[in-house]
């Protein structure tokens, strides 16, 4: 494993959340990085090793939370159907960016690659350009004060600043569709987990305006189960056969008192891919608000459940995926699960689904120190950091049984003090290379060969 140190801006605040920002071509030579910070800034890192083998980093500055609020979670997803939903998306060069945060807010922007040949630009040194677009904003949401519209002349949006409520973790996907790689409505789903126990189902229109206007974010659902603030977020689109678009769609919600939800959210999804946001209005008179999780896990850990990941079992099996979870008490907890459908016999659509929990792996000290982030890819590899400054690198074995295994595959110290988050992706640079980031007060870059 080689590790790379970089040194963060020293005049801003910690790093809270961090996403890769996956290059067009799959290179180790140029490398994108999303970054969310105390501070309420949203920064790009541009990372580029020209042919001469000269290094330089760029920073591009997204935008800023409303009021300079925390950014406490990032969600960045292929501007794609299905994107966000655990399926491949190679060569891809535009993405929609979520933030969230204090005071309620979540922000919206389109993040695309460009060569320099598209901006008109020749340079060896910087062949690649990142182009951030606005698209939408809400401040607090409540009967009185739902949607926020983007004052051009201030360039900020107008939001209430007393909420005590705060947007823990958000997830977002673009609806699956059977309709090639294209989604008609232009809405993508954004998943908020609050500090009050709810979670909020909110559409986004992306579609890309002619007239320089702003897209709307409106809240369509709320889920309501959880007794205590939820800290994680994730979801995945899982095939029930060999057909991609005949999948159930889940999320999986994580609290402070060591519980996990696993909800169905295929219906809503459904559901958004007919709407039209010109109907919704702006209050919450009509959200649809449901009650009760597909199944939930009731002591997943003794404490807080920090991170989540979603993955497909190694085995491809369909209806089949594994939900791993990092917590504060240390532990790092594999399950595996096997979704059941009920059918009617005319029509061949879903009555009900049932998730059944097969096989459930627990390591009661994974790390010396609170668990803070959880990666998980569908070949089984799981990597986890901690407070206790280590980053360590797992492999899950699952043979198509019940049968579940985990190992440990290496591990290295985290020089970046009190990391809070992290990511990975594969690259290829002569081999197949496992990178993983990890963000607190500083960023490092670990790869794994």
């Amino acid at each position: 494993m080689s590790v790379t140190l970089l040194a963060y801006d020293t005049r801003r605040r910690e790093i809270h959340t961090i996403k890769i920002l996956p290059h067009p071509e799959a290179s180790s030579h140029i490398f994108g990085l999303l970054t969310g910070s105390e501070d309420g800034t949203i920064i790009c890192h541009l990372y580029i090793t020209s042919q001469s083998g000269r290094a330089s980093r760029r920073f591009i500055e997204v935008g800023t939370h409303i009021g300079g609020t925390a950014v406490r979670s990032l969600c960045l997803f292929p501007e794609l159907a299905g994107g966000g939903l655990g399926i491949a998306a190679s060569n891809h060069r535009s993405y929609i960016l979520i933030s969230a945060g204090a005071k309620e807010v979540i922000m919206a922007w389109r993040i695309e690659w460009m060569q320099n040949i598209d901006c008109n630009l020749s340079s060896e040194e910087h062949p690649w350009e990142i182009k951030t677009t606005f698209l939408a904003a809400m401040g607090r949401m409540d009967k009185r004060d739902v949607s926020k519209t983007w004052n051009t002349e201030k360039k900020s949006i107008i939001g209430s600043k007393t909420s005590d409520q705060r947007c823990m973790a958000i997830v977002g996907f673009v609806p699956l569709c059977s309709r090639g790689d294209t989604y008609p409505s232009g809405h993508c789903v954004a998943l908020t987990a609050m500090s009050e126990g709810s979670l909020k189902v909110i559409i986004l229109d992306s579609a890309r305006k002619s007239d320089d206007t702003f897209g709307r974010m409106l809240p369509v659902a709320e889920l309501r189960y959880h007794v205590r603030p939820i800290l994680s977020l994730a979801t995945i689109a899982v095939p029930v056969d060999t057909q991609l678009n005949n999948s159930v769609i889940f999320a999986c919600s994580g609290a402070t008192n060591g519980e996990i939800g696993i909800w169905n959210l295929t219906e809503l999804s459904e559901f958004v891919l007919r709407a039209n946001t010109r109907g919704f209005g702006n209050n919450l008179d009509n959200l649809r608000v449901i009650k009760k999780p597909v199944t939930s896990i009731p002591l997943a850990h003794h404490s807080g459940v920090n991170s989540l990941a979603l993955a497909h079992g190694p085995s491809g099996l369909p209806g089949r995926f594994i939900i791993s979870s990092g917590g504060d008490d240390q532990s790092l907890r594999v399950t595996l699960l096997s979704v059941d459908r009920a059918f009617t016999s005319r029509s061949q659509k879903a009555l009900s689904v049932s998730v059944i929990m097969l096989r459930t792996l627990v390591i009661d000290f994974a790390h010396g120190s609170s668990i803070k982030g959880v990666w998980m890819n569908h070949e089984g590899m799981v990597a986890t950091t901690s407070n206790d400054q280590r980053l360590r690198v797992w492999a899950v074995h699952d043979d198509g049984s019940s049968e579940l295994s985990i190992e440990s595959f290496a591990g290295s110290f985290v020089e970046s003090p009190e990391p809070e988050a992290l990511d990975a992706c594969s690259i290829f640079h002569g081999k197949n290379v496992l990178r993983v980031v990890v963000a607190g007060r500083g960023i490092q870059i670990h790869d794994l060969i």
